[in-house]
């Protein structure tokens, strides 16, 4: 197995890595998000449960709206938001095009990101 590295981003950036869960049995989800910059220095972090969740990739979902909330939080100009959830990153790139449980969550992280520069979600 390949070991994960974390890369930091291009100096200027922050890199805000974010990461879902779920419980299915309880139909519960947690997520949280940790910002860095291009020296790995620790910019801030975040962690939420979710009490209804619907699966893994709204917990998902849902995590990467609470880093962009924690980006611009914390004034974060040029961020990229980096998730382990490649469903995820093909909605975000089909953007209205289609029609999903997410698409409002998805919404809502445009909205939030409308006030920083969140290029896009890239995976790790």
């Amino acid at each position: 197995m390949e070991k994960k590295v974390w890369r930091p981003p291009e100096p200027g950036w922050i890199k805000c890595n974010v990461d879902g869960a779920f419980m299915p049995k309880q139909w519960h989800g947690a997520g949280g998000a940790v910002l860095r910059d291009h020296h790995g220095a620790f910019g801030g972090a975040v962690a939420n449960w979710y009490g209804n969740c619907l699966d893994v990739l709204h917990s998902e979902a849902l995590a990467c709206r609470d880093g962009a909330v924690l980006a611009r939080q914390a004034r974060a100009w040029k961020v990229y938001m980096e998730t382990d959830c490649q469903e995820l990153i093909t909605m975000w790139d089909a953007g209205s095009a289609q029609h999903s449980s997410i698409m409002s969550v998805l919404r809502e992280i445009k909205e939030i990101s409308s006030s920083i520069m969140l290029v896009d979600l890239v995976i790790r």
